[in-house]
């Protein structure tokens, strides 16, 4: 440390010494009375002043647990198979979004299945749905998309294996109680449908 450095350091130390001594010099300013109890019932707590978007109440059909059949045409992740999937879909953060779980099972046909978790919500300053999400290959994703009637799309980039890509997808609702998912990659020039799933509840 310089000698200039540490004159700094000791001249801050003595201000700040006597600093301490007058405010405990200072008169004190007598202590306020107690605030007359309240009668009654207790105070509500503070509302937030946020709510959730609107536009997720259109999408409420999401919730639930799901059981799917899927197919993936041959490709990257191997040739084309079958496999079955399972979701889970609740709305979750005091309302704000909708947090999701789905996973393939393993299989002969499917020895690469995957299991994903992800977050859906609405900006109302940009008017997009958006979402982030994760996978058991490594895989990070933020997109953005819309909502168009019983229709969820989404698209945006991410890494995965070190590598970029890009990421779209679309959730359709097809009845009360079913709906269709359609994912497709895209690592390089070309998109890739990676799966279709049909789901029921």
């Amino acid at each position: 440390m310089t000698k200039t450095r540490l004159t700094g350091v000791i001249t801050a130390l003595v201000l700040a010494s006597a600093s301490a001594v007058s405010l405990a010099q200072a008169p004190r300013p007598p202590a306020a009375a107690p605030a007359p109890a309240a009668s009654g019932a207790p105070a509500a707590p503070p509302a937030s002043p946020h709510k959730p978007a609107a536009e997720l109440d259109q999408i409420k059909w999401l919730e639930g647990t799901w059981r799917c059949d899927g197919k993936a045409p041959a490709g990257s992740m191997g040739p084309e198979h079958a496999y079955k999937s399972a979701m889970k879909v609740k709305r979750d953060l005091d309302g704000f979004w909708y947090v999701g779980e789905y996973e393939q099972k393993k299989s002969k046909d499917n020895p690469m299945a995957v299991k994903a978790r992800s977050y859906i919500g609405f900006d109302p300053v940009a008017k997009k749905v958006v979402s982030v999400g994760v996978d058991s290959f490594g895989g990070a994703l933020q997109m953005t998309g819309t909502i168009e009637g019983d229709k969820i799309s989404t698209e945006g980039e991410g890494t995965m294996g070190g590598q970029k890509m890009g990421f779209k997808q679309i959730f359709a609702r097809t009845g009360d109680k079913s709906l269709t998912w359609h994912g497709e990659l895209k690592m390089g020039k070309d998109w890739t449908v990676i799966g279709d799933d049909s789901c029921k509840r």
